[in-house]
């Protein structure tokens, strides 16, 4: 008799589930218990359609296993309804997803953590997909390479996944398995193609798409701000009243005879006037959709957050609910989010802090209000402490104020922005890839396939992670003044300016806050100040390399519409791209244009305008004739003013002789350019 232990990172309490025994049979039977509670009560069998292993999570965040691999992209776990869509096919590919499953946990020689067991459920339900449509089973498809290179190279984030499965199935044999897998050159090739991804960055959202998100997200705050003051008070009416909201049948199974009913939850809209908000979201007018909306506001309000710092999802979900300072610098006050890291510090939490702009400070307020309600529901309401430590978190648990054991404080919800879950707030964010979407991407890193990967395909909609918040705010803050989109720019405006005072390489205020010794030299700081290379090259990119000739000049863009334009010097774009990183190349955006010196600049920090670099003919510069325009019509204005003030003040001839090199520049620029150039250089009222 053979019998096996599942493998588990962490069994607390009388959690253990059942031990396999193989002599009965390849697969265990259905009623064999795959999770159990803390106090050892059976919470998922073998033969059901999810597994719940929320109890074996180091974090203590609730996970579970679906295996209705048909359910449409992003909706909602349905498991009444994932029964009723069953068919021969698909419950044949489910009990062989759960085999597949069950393997990884019992008969792999260490444990998988809940986070890498949905990255394989995943995986695997995305390939019986596949083998439905291809009226084949898992086994038969694991045992074709040409099927699995294909699916591999169409998704290669799962051949992460899908190569040491296999590799798995192999070893183990097909007597214990049940069916033969791939050869090991087919599995080596999986893995080649798993790690290339390795060196994928995580995708920036494009500008379209990142202002679209963006732009959901302040509307949904403010829809909610709107009306969160009745919603709460609803929340403390129905949380004090164990019969008000809930449904007659419930309030019936609770003792309550008809005649003495209290109001059900349609009737406690009505009183509370959110009726007309309730449909406008989508969300049935029962008592269970409270707890829903205001966990959905509360996920709302973390990416929001994390948008407007750059912070990791669960340092988000860790945050104190007393997170927010603010901070007065050079006269200015900012705003500070105080929390901790825990990637690459060993599991130990370090304090951080994290700039952000009234975006951010927005959502930490929203969210505050609802934990704080939350917390004043158990009597439990939080103090601020001047220690730097909190015992209460700005993200709890809005269901267990309805359980019997009310526990919300150190609780935190399962916020997990997955494909599963908050299925309303994704279906408003995620929109269609558009052609222009995939050429940005292609902009952004042209050593990438975008094109031959399945999650970047035209008309599919774009798969949001938190993930992408960091690395297009990390990219597109720091490119700011390139990004055409006039609302990206005003929404990133601010944070850009906060960014730049407390990132900047050498900043003193930021100190150990970014330092690697405090935040294992993960903190947002340290990728703000690595993605600075990257945001170079995307605004030479695009105001350079793929700007219009006939609205450039300056020393730098004549040199390269000279050399590069007419093929003197060739450069592609993956050779620019690591000349940025290796330090070789600079760009920056100015008020003028662009400068591309490497290194500090030697002019005066205190000429904003440029006015010493536009007229002494810079060999670094780069002038864009619109911008130009700009600072000549800025220059006329204030000799106006002054002329009109004080004619003969030593400052207006100055400023007045300033405005004549201007003009006499725009005349050079124009002979260059040609006569038909001169005209689109503006007025010429100025003499």
């Amino acid at each position: 008799m053979t019998r096996f232990q599942a493998r588990l990172e962490s069994i607390p309490g009388k959690s253990a589930p059942d031990e396999y025994d193989s002599s009965n049979g390849l697969m265990p039977p259905d009623n064999f218990v795959v999770s159990r509670s803390l106090d050892g009560d059976p919470l998922s069998f073998y033969g059901q359609l999810a597994w719940d292993r929320s109890p074996y999570g180091t974090d203590g965040s609730g996970v579970v296993l679906y295996f209705d691999y048909w359910r449409l992209p992003y909706s909602a776990p349905d498991i009444p309804a994932a029964l009723r869509q069953m068919t021969p096919q698909r419950s044949a590919l489910v009990d062989e997803i759960r085999w597949l499953m069950f393997v990884l946990i019992y008969l792999r020689t260490d444990p998988l953590s809940n986070a890498t067991m949905i990255k394989y459920c995943t995986m695997i339900c995305r390939l019986a997909a596949v083998a439905e449509s291809q009226c084949a089973t898992l086994g038969q498809l694991m045992a074709d390479s040409e099927a699995m290179i294909q699916h591999a190279t169409t998704y290669p984030v799962h051949a992460r996944c899908l190569s040491p499965l296999l590799q798995l199935l192999r070893q183990l044999g097909q007597e214990r398995v049940g069916f033969k897998v791939v050869q090991a050159r087919t599995i080596s090739r999986i893995a080649a193609i798993g790690a290339a991804v390795d060196h994928f960055q995580t995708p920036p959202l494009p500008t379209r798409i990142y202002t679209h998100v963006l732009a959901a997200l302040a509307s949904e705050l403010g829809d909610c701000e709107r009306v969160i003051d009745r919603i709460l008070e609803m929340l403390g009416a129905c949380a004090k009243d164990k019969l008000l909201g809930r449904s007659r049948a419930r309030q019936k199974d609770l003792g309550q005879r008809r005649q003495e009913a209290r109001p059900d939850f349609v009737e406690v809209l009505r009183e509370y006037d959110l009726e007309d908000f309730w449909a406008r979201k989508g969300y049935g007018a029962h008592f269970q959709s409270l707890s829903a909306l205001l966990t959905e506001i509360m996920g709302a309000c973390a990416l929001q957050i994390q948008a407007f710092t750059g912070m990791r999802h669960n340092e988000v979900e860790a945050l104190p609910h007393f997170c927010l300072a603010e901070v007065t610098a050079g006269g200015v006050a900012h705003y500070m989010v105080q929390g901790r890291v825990t990637k690459l510090t060993g599991g130990k939490p370090k304090r951080a802090q994290w700039v952000t702009s009234s975006s951010g400070r927005r959502a930490i307020v929203l969210a505050q209000r609802i934990s704080r309600a939350v917390y004043g529901l158990a009597g439990d309401t939080p103090k601020d402490s001047t220690s730097g430590e909190s015992s209460h978190y700005l993200f709890v648990s809005i269901g267990s104020i309805f359980s019997p054991r009310f526990e919300a404080r150190n609780r935190t919800p399962n916020l997990q922005f997955s494909e599963r879950s908050f299925n309303r707030l994704r279906s408003v964010l995620e929109i269609a890839i558009t052609e222009k979407d995939l050429e940005e991407l292609e902009l952004v890193d042209p050593e990438r396939d975008w094109r031959g990967e399945g999650d970047f395909s035209v008309g599919q909609r774009w798969r949001l992670t938190t993930h992408q918040f960091r690395r297009s705010l990390a990219l597109y803050a720091h490119a700011s003044g390139l990004v055409s989109l006039p609302s990206l720019k005003r929404q990133l405006q601010h944070i850009t300016h906060e960014m730049s005072l407390y990132y900047a390489r050498g900043s003193q205020f930021a100190g150990d806050f970014i330092s690697g010794q405090q935040a294992g030299g993960k903190h947002f700081g340290v990728e703000w100040q690595a993605t600075e290379p990257d945001a170079e090259y995307l605004g030479h990119l695009v105001n350079v390399e793929m700007g219009d000739p006939g609205q450039l000049s300056g020393g730098y863009a004549i040199w390269y519409d000279r050399a590069v334009r007419r093929k003197q010097v060739s450069l592609d774009r993956v050779t620019t791209l690591n000349e940025f990183r290796q330090g070789k190349r600079g760009y920056r955006e100015t008020f003028a244009g662009g400068c591309t010196k490497v290194g500090q600049c030697d002019k005066r920090p205190e000429d904003p305008m440029n006015l010493e670099c536009l007229l002494n003919d810079c060999k670094n510069l780069v002038i864009q004739l619109p911008k130009f325009e700009r600072i000549i019509r800025i220059q006329l204005q204030m000799v106006m003013e002054l002329d009109s003030a004080a004619p003969d003040l030593p400052e207006t001839r100055i400023e007045r002789d300033i405005l004549a090199r201007l003009l006499e520049r725009r005349q050079r620029i124009a002979s260059e350019k040609g006569a038909s150039t001169e005209h689109k250089l503006g007025p010429r009222g100025a003499k």
